[in-house]
């Protein structure tokens, strides 16, 4: 016997779907913000963990489907998971996007006022320290006997 659903329950059925869409969408966002700070400019690694998300992504959704459309993968559940990814990258993601930048810009100044500057410094003292030590060595050697 074949389950068919009520319009209410088809209904509340694609309104989660958008909603897992949003979701789908703000984990994308999150690994953006982590792709921008580790890989910077590398373009195949971009591609590959495009490609790890969305697999993830089909994950999520046939999850969904078991759980809320009684196993059954409607159309109207994968259009509504994209409609609500759409939605969110064009109206949030676009704000996100530019917060985005702008954490990526404080990041990197934050670790090159704590990380890189502090250790050029002590390279620098390490290596006056080293001469130092060279010459206190090596005072009064000339080689010669």
């Amino acid at each position: 016997m074949i389950y068919l659903p009520n319009i209410e329950i088809q209904t509340r059925y694609f309104l989660y779907s958008i909603l897992l869409g949003i979701i789908i969408a703000i984990l994308y966002d999150f690994l953006r913000l982590l792709r921008k700070i580790i890989y910077k400019n590398l373009k195949p690694k971009l591609y590959i963990s495009d490609i790890l998300i969305f697999i993830f992504a089909a994950f999520l959704i046939v999850i969904f489907t078991v759980i809320f459309g009684f196993g059954v993968i409607r159309i109207y559940s994968i259009l509504g998971a994209f409609l609500g990814f759409v939605i969110y990258i064009n109206s949030i993601g676009l704000i996100t996007f530019k917060v985005e930048d702008f954490l990526v810009q404080i990041f990197y100044k934050l670790v090159s006022f704590f990380v890189v500057k502090p250790t050029l410094f002590l390279l620098k003292v390490l290596k006056k320290i080293k001469y130092i030590l060279y010459n206190i060595l090596n005072y009064g050697k000339t080689g010669d006997f």
